[in-house]
């Protein structure tokens, strides 16, 4: 998306503070454009519930973040712990829309490489890097976050589209 003549993605990793979110704020446009920093996995549940995102693929990827958000925040005591805390975060942000697909393929895709990992914390916290590829796919490919769903496009695609046709 364009604003003023700078490309915005719906969600990104602030460059500036790695441990914030940031969203474009979806309840107010197109009348106003607001960013919202997300920097607790409880920001991201309020932004999911309250419907701050919008759409299966943004939602996907907003849990994914938040999982994200949640290995930065992570008891680091143990990889058991460690891994506790994680669980713990995903079972906060599936609660927040238990029938949303993309949301809970993404906190299990997350919750997969880090259960994956058979060593250390700083191990399991690279896993969650696994993130990374969720937010560089979340506006070009449609069904990535349900490999199971239609082939019908999706939201962001339509603004990515939109992009070329103006």
């Amino acid at each position: 998306m364009n604003v003023n003549g700078k490309h915005y993605r719906t969600i990104w990793i602030d460059e500036d503070d790695p441990s914030a979110v940031k969203i474009i704020e979806q309840r107010f446009l197109p009348h106003r454009f607001i960013i919202e920093a997300l920097k607790s996995v409880d920001d991201v549940a309020r932004a999911i519930t309250e419907m701050h995102v919008r759409g299966a693929g943004l939602i996907g990827a907003t849990a994914g973040m938040g999982m994200y958000i949640a290995s930065l925040n992570a008891d680091r005591g143990s990889a058991g712990a460690f891994i506790s805390s994680m669980k713990e975060a995903g079972e906060t942000l599936i609660a927040t829309r238990p029938t949303a697909v993309n949301l809970e393929w993404a906190v299990n895709r997350v919750m997969d490489a880090v259960s994956a990992c058979r060593g250390s914390v700083d191990e399991m916290m690279a896993a969650t890097k696994e993130i990374q590829a969720l937010e560089v796919h979340v506006t070009f490919n449609k069904d990535l976050y349900n490999p199971d769903s239609s082939s019908s496009i999706n939201f962001e695609e339509l603004k990515f589209i939109s992009n070329f046709i103006k």
